[in-house]
């Protein structure tokens, strides 16, 4: 029997132990290599910055060559044939170069060593990185300016007006008004400065139209007068001529759409001193006193009739306590602020323009509409009851006995119904009641007067001579609210 014989077994310890020298070498020549390549302080290769290659430039480098190469032009704001130009760096726009070179920086360094090993190896090969350039913005400078071109765009509008003169009717145009949307302007200007490549940025101002609450074609058919009343007041009592013509001053130029109800105070506004009207009589309970506004009822009671027979609807009114005679009973209209007021509506499809003046003693109050669509309006008022002053007597001891003096003429109390004729169909348009006030009269309880004859006689005259001034004062209208 032969003998086997005994085979050696090689180990493969010692190949292993190539692999992992030559493993070994390799990876040492690679961390030598990735070493050497990333013990620099620069930026590392194929490294961009919006298509500015920045590799191996230090940090400082890499801004100027930035900043050298990205310079803001111009932003041009454009709005019909208007511009305003200015430049994008004065507007607040700049470059975030010192964020973009941080980052390019940082590539191949944010990591741990193997894997900054292995980025900045393979920038060495051929890999490219590509970083953007951002923008950034200083909101406070361009709201500045979007604020002063938006001051320059924008305009209100301006409704449609009427001029009237003597029956003559001119419509002045309205305009439209503009604002410009801000915040789609800034983000506008935002998207074109980023997606432009050029250095000079025009941009279209977004504008959005504010049409007029007027328009020029809804008041074409305001043609002419539609209605027209006058009132007469004695131009002796200065302060309450000037406020009759500031009350009509104030009261002019109101512009009725169809359905509007105006109210007169809401219009004319405080009858007070602070609102320029003056001190003069007025009428508080049932008699003549100083007050700030006397002669305003006039005004309120003209325009008034003017509104019936424009056939406006009346939608509050009062009448005075007794009969004023600037117009006929039951037709006047007393207004007092806190008070009763005069409220009209315009009650036609299309609008009405109402215009008021006094002067030289002569008050006027005209409505004007559409003349081919107007009512044929007729006022008139009846008296339906008369009741007379009363006689009161009151004992005066500063009087001599015997004699008498009118303290007070008193009023006519009155009950009256007011009509209106619209097109051939009569209405009532109100039943006013007009309180009666006593007559007055002072009689003396005081000693009699002695006087020689021809004393007497010169005082008869001269009572006489007063007597007859009592009377023409007690006829002319007095000055009332």
């Amino acid at each position: 029997m032969k003998e086997r014989k005994k085979v050696k077994k090689r180990s493969v310890f010692p190949k292993i132990a190539i692999v992992f020298a030559v493993v070994l070498m390799i990876f040492s020549g690679v961390v030598v290599y990735a070493n050497t390549l990333m013990n620099t302080g620069n930026i590392y290769n194929n490294v961009f910055i919006n298509g500015v290659n920045v590799s191996n430039l230090s940090v400082n480098e890499a801004k100027s060559l930035l900043e050298n190469n990205f310079k803001f032009g111009t932003l041009t704001l454009t709005n019909e044939d208007k511009q305003w130009v200015q430049g994008l760096s004065d507007v607040g726009f700049s470059y975030d170069i010192d964020t973009a070179v941080e980052k390019a920086y940082e590539i191949g360094r944010k990591g741990n060593f193997l894997t900054n090993a292995i980025k900045v190896i393979t920038l060495n090969s051929g890999l490219e990185e590509f970083i953007e350039l951002e923008t950034k913005e200083d909101y406070t400078k361009l709201d500045e300016f979007y604020n002063k071109v938006a001051s320059e765009v924008n305009a209100e509008p301006v409704n449609a007006t009427v001029s009237a003169d003597g029956g003559s009717v001119s419509i002045i145009p309205s305009q439209n008004g503009y604002v410009v949307d801000i915040e789609k302007l800034k983000a506008d200007v935002e998207n074109a400065v980023k997606s432009s490549e050029e250095k000079t940025v025009k941009v279209t101002i977004p504008v959005a139209v504010k049409e007029p609450s007027v328009k020029t074609e809804e008041l074409s058919s305001i043609n002419g007068i539609i209605a027209s009343y006058t009132s007469k007041y004695s131009t002796k009592d200065s302060e309450r001529s000037f406020n009759v013509a500031l009350a009509a001053q104030k009261l002019n130029g109101q512009l009725l759409m169809p359905g509007e109800e105006v109210s007169f105070l809401g219009v004319l506004g405080d009858v007070s001193t602070s609102n320029g009207f003056r001190a003069a009589k007025i009428i508080v309970n049932n008699e003549y006193q100083d007050g700030v506004g006397g002669g305003v009822c006039q005004v309120s009671s003209t325009l008034y009739n003017a509104l019936l027979l424009g056939g406006m609807d009346i939608t509050q009114r009062t009448n005075h306590s007794f009969p004023i005679g600037y117009v006929p009973i039951g037709r006047d209209a007393t207004v007092a602020t806190s008070g009763p007021d005069l409220k009209y509506k315009n009650s036609y499809p299309f609008p009405v323009y109402i215009k008021t003046y006094a002067d030289s003693g002569v008050m006027v109050a005209q409505i004007y509409g559409d003349t081919t669509r107007s009512k044929h309006v007729d006022i008139y008022s009846e008296v339906t009851s008369t009741v007379e002053p009363t006689l009161v007597y009151k004992n005066d001891p500063n009087l001599p006995k015997g004699k008498e003096e009118i303290e007070d003429p008193g009023h006519t109390g009155y009950t009256s119904v007011t009509y209106k004729m619209v097109d051939g169909q009569k209405t009532v348009i109100s039943k006013d009641r007009y309180t009666m006030t006593p007559k007055i009269i002072r009689t003396g309880t005081g000693p009699e007067e002695v006087k020689p004859a021809e004393d007497a006689a010169k005082t008869t005259t001269v009572n006489n001579v007063n007597t007859q001034q009592n009377s023409n004062e007690t006829q002319e209208e007095p000055s009332i609210f």
